[in-house]
């Protein structure tokens, strides 16, 4: 007998059989090492984003990190493949923009 299951992200219906649910959400696996990786996720060609991941979806459960710029073009490849070479290029410099823009609002 098959028992049916509501997603506690958003309410979708599956069964006992599926260990996740399509907007993300899944089982968390009881034998797995748990290991924070905060890094964005964006993968394209083998590569992936080397920015700290700053936004997921959903906010709570198990969603991946990306970065903001990443986020906002998930569904652009031209575009995420464009901001992934710049990352590789430029990441010390972003990280440094980042911080000094953190530095000049908390110095006001």
């Amino acid at each position: 007998m098959k028992h049916i299951h509501s997603c506690p992200e958003c309410g979708k219906i599956f069964s006992d059989k599926l260990k996740k649910c399509t907007c993300g959400w899944f089982y968390p696996d009881a034998d797995e090492k748990k290991v924070a990786d905060h890094c964005c996720q964006y993968r394209i060609n083998n590569r992936r984003c080397p920015l700290p991941g700053t936004i997921r979806s959903p906010l709570y459960g198990h969603g991946s990190w990306y970065c903001s710029d990443h986020w906002g073009c998930l569904d652009d490849s031209q575009m995420g493949e464009a901001i992934l070479l710049n990352a590789e290029k430029n990441y010390e410099q972003i990280l440094k923009d980042r911080q000094d823009w953190r530095r000049k609002l908390f110095t006001r």
